[in-house]
C-alpha cells in the first residue's frame, strides 16, 4: 500500500513539474510575443514619424523663396485644410497669366492648398481703379495673402500722368496693408512696348519710385527681349502679350519664387 502511494505521490510531482513547465513556457511566448508586436508597433510610429518629419521639411523647402508673409499664410493653410488666396489685378494678361500661375502653384503644391483669383481693370485707368480698388482687393472667397497689381499704364497713357499712376500703386499697398495686415503686396510692371519707346520709360518710372517707396517688385523686364525683338512677344496692339511673352513671364516668377 506504501509502494502504491509512493508511486502516486511520485507521479503528482511529476505532472506537476511538467504542467509548471508548460505552463511557463506558455507564458514566455505569451510575453516574446506581445514584447514583438509592441517593438513593430513602436518601429511603425517612429518610422511614421519619420515620414511626417521627412514630409513637413520638403514642404517647408518647397516654400523657402516665397515671399515672407505668404510663406506663413501656406504653413497656416496646410495645417488647417485652408487655402492661400493670391489676387492678380491687371488688364486683357490677367486672366491667362492667373491661370498659368495657377497651375504652376499646383504642380509644385497640389491642387488645394494656392488659389489665384484674376481681377480684370481692362478699359480703367489708374485713377478709376483706385476708386475700386477695395473690391478689386477681394479674393472670390476669404480675405487676400498676397496682391500682384498691375497698374493700367496703357490706358493711363495721355490722360493719368506718370506720377498719378505711381501715387495709386502707393496707396493700394497702403490700403492692402491697414486692411489686411498679414497680405504681400507686389508691383507688377506692365510689359514693355514695342511700339512706344516713352511708355517703356514710364515703365521703368514707376518700377524705379515703387522700389524707392520698399514695395515689392516683379521683376520679369531684365528678362524682357530688346528693342526690334519685343514685337515677336505682344500683339498686333504692341504691349499685350502673346504666348511667349507669358512664357518669359512665368518663367520669370517661377524662378524667382522656387515653383520649380
Amino acid at each position: 500500500m506504501k509502494k502504491v502511494a509512493l508511486l502516486v505521490f511520485f507521479v503528482l510531482c511529476f505532472a506537476s513539474v511538467i504542467g509548471g513547465k508548460l505552463y511557463w513556457n506558455h507564458k514566455i511566448e505569451r510575453v516574446k510575443a506581445a514584447s514583438l508586436a509592441q517593438s513593430k508597433q513602436d518601429s511603425a510610429r517612429l518610422q511614421d514619424l519619420s515620414t511626417d518629419d521627412s514630409d513637413q521639411h520638403s514642404f517647408e523647402k518647397k516654400l523657402a523663396k516665397l515671399p515672407e508673409s505668404v510663406k506663413k499664410a501656406a504653413e497656416k493653410a496646410n495645417q488647417n485644410n485652408g487655402h492661400v488666396q493670391i489676387v492678380m489685378i491687371g488688364g486683357k494678361n490677367e486672366q491667362k497669366l492667373a491661370a498659368q500661375l495657377q497651375q504652376t502653384f499646383d504642380n509644385r503644391f497640389g491642387e488645394s492648398l494656392f488659389s489665384v483669383t484674376a481681377k480684370t481693370i481692362d478699359g480703367l485707368n489708374s485713377l478709376d481703379t483706385m476708386k475700386k480698388s477695395a473690391d478689386l482687393l477681394k479674393p472670390a472667397q476669404g480675405s487676400p495673402d498676397l496682391v500682384l497689381y498691375t497698374p493700367p499704364i496703357y490706358t493711363d497713357d495721355r490722360s493719368v500722368s506718370t506720377g498719378d499712376t505711381q501715387t495709386v500703386v502707393r496707396l493700394i499697398d497702403e490700403q492692402l496693408s491697414k486692411k489686411y495686415k498679414h497680405a504681400a503686396f507686389f508691383l507688377n510692371p506692365p510689359n514693355y512696348s514695342s511700339q512706344l519707346p516713352y511708355m517703356n520709360e514710364r515703365i521703368d518710372e514707376l518700377t524705379a519710385k515703387a522700389s524707392s517707396q520698399k514695395i515689392s517688385v516683379i521683376k520679369y523686364l531684365s528678362e524682357w527681349p530688346k528693342e526690334a525683338k519685343r514685337a515677336d512677344v505682344v500683339a498686333a496692339d504692341g504691349h499685350t502679350m502673346t504666348k511667349s511673352g507669358q512664357k518669359i513671364w512665368l518663367d520669370s516668377i517661377t524662378k524667382q519664387w522656387g515653383l520649380k
